[in-house]
């Protein structure tokens, strides 16, 4: 299992190897229901409402009912990692084949795609009306959450597998070039970039003003805010 499980009204939502996604009794594992998908699944599930989404390698995103695991909508999108974000009606994810998809949140209907300059592996973090996401093109991409436009974009010195973290007015993310890289979430000026000794593939967790990122190196980071 390579799916990160999430956690909603006592019930634990985990995808699989096996294309299943199984929902768990959180005090005790007894599994409640389980929903097939068809195909491996990496990415994690997002939890909204009742409804689970989830996406698979198949390049399908789909949507279940969170109590009984029965299938609400599906859409088709080219082979996904990218685990989905819902934020104000809407599903926000990656896809290999270079777009970020806005999905309708009740209909499953695309509301904008963006394309990029290669495989958006990276989960979208979503802020204030703005979506930020990674890609294998190496850069780094704040986009209207409305209308899908760039408002800007910058290099990371190599592919972005890492999701990206907002904190207050900086987004955070790594790199495959080893680099940590800290953004003015606004204008998207570089603030400080940190090299380390291996890919970053890990996403930040920004906790009192600390940054602390995993590396492939073996090591665990921590880095101050200025």
């Amino acid at each position: 299992m390579v799916s990160g499980p999430t956690v909603a009204d006592d019930t634990v939502f985990a995808g699989n190897y096996d294309g299943n996604v199984y929902a768990l009794d959180a005090d005790d594992g007894a599994r409640i229901w389980t929903y097939a998908s068809g195909a491996e699944i990496y990415s994690s599930p997002a939890v909204a409402d009742g409804v689970v989404v989830g996406a698979n390698l198949a390049g399908t995103l789909f949507a279940v009912d969170a109590a009984e695991g029965e299938l609400i909508w599906v859409r088709e999108i080219d082979a996904q990692y990218s685990s989905p974000t819902i934020v104000d009606g809407v599903v926000y994810v990656g896809s290999v084949d270079g777009g970020v998809y806005a999905v309708d949140f009740v209909t499953g209907q695309t509301a904008w795609t963006f394309a990029t300059g290669g495989a958006v592996v990276s989960s979208p973090a979503v802020a204030g009306g703005t979506v930020y996401v990674g890609s294998n093109d190496g850069s780094l991409y704040a986009l209207d959450a409305e209308s899908g436009e760039a408002r800007w974009s910058v290099p990371t010195g190599g592919q972005v597998i890492s999701s990206p973290a907002v904190v207050k007015e900086l987004v955070y993310v790594g790199s495959v070039g080893g680099e940590l890289v800290t953004v003015d979430r606004d204008s998207g000026r570089t603030r400080w970039q940190m090299t380390v000794d291996g890919a970053v593939y890990s996403s930040p967790a920004i906790v009192g003003g600390m940054i602390y990122v995993g590396c492939e190196d073996g090591r665990l980071y921590a880095f101050g805010p200025a």
